[in-house]
């Protein structure tokens, strides 16, 4: 009966934790979408940051949601 209540406990700790752990993906990924979103919008309103760039804004912006989506894919 007590191994049962202790089982149990360990399961409800160890949904806990997982919860816990896939929330912390989550705000993590929301978190550096924001950050690249932001970098994103520099280096789209200022061209010359990186010197003469020669692709379009679409393209640039396309290469950027790719990198967002693949950091987002690699964390969960």
């Amino acid at each position: 009966m007590v191994d049962t209540f202790a089982r149990i406990k360990d399961d409800l700790i160890k949904s806990d934790i997982d919860m816990l752990t896939k929330q912390s993906k989550l705000f993590i990924s929301f978190a550096l979408c924001i950050s690249v979103t932001i970098l994103s919008d520099l280096i789209l309103n200022i061209p010359n940051l990186f010197g003469d760039c020669h692709f379009p804004c679409e393209v640039r912006r396309t290469a950027i949601l790719e990198l967002i989506i693949s950091i987002v894919m690699d964390i969960e």
